[in-house]
């Protein structure tokens, strides 16, 4: 095959930007957090999101899945977008292999899914926070 160098399309859309994520449940409630750095990205159709949410408190919280919306773009409707997490007193199944943020499609929020080896998975509840500890640090990338 004949590799090439393509030089920059200027005609490309370039943004830089700050974003502020809503913590909030499927149900509804107030939460609010400190220390709140997030950033993004949008190349083309691209956007690359990255956030530091620390000490989530649950003011008024109401059961559902946990939910930070506010998200710079809305999400593609053709697909869900998974990330990467750290987190720190997030109370997760102990069984879960893994937890990931996720882009939900036609949206602006991200939801947060445990995985579990061979029996599915199940989204992260507002009750897993620890209020008024828990951070959330996330990247991810998604397409509009």
């Amino acid at each position: 095959s004949n590799i090439r160098n393509t030089p920059y399309d200027s005609g490309t859309e370039y943004e830089e930007g700050t974003w502020t994520p809503v913590v909030t449940s499927s149900g509804g409630g107030t939460y609010t957090s400190t220390n709140t750095n997030c950033f993004y990205t949008k190349i083309g159709r691209i956007v690359h999101v990255v956030g530091r949410i620390r000490n989530i408190t649950d003011d008024s919280p109401v059961a559902g899945d946990l939910r930070f919306t506010g998200l710079p773009y809305e999400v593609n409707s053709n697909g869900q977008y998974f990330g990467s997490i750290f987190y720190n007193t997030l109370n997760i199944d102990n069984s879960a292999v893994q937890v990931s943020p996720y882009a939900v499609g036609g949206t602006s929020r991200l939801q947060f899914m445990e995985l579990f080896d061979n029996t599915g998975e199940s989204l992260v509840q507002e009750a897993d926070i620890t209020s008024g500890v828990t951070d959330i640090e996330i990247n991810i990338q998604y397409i509009v």
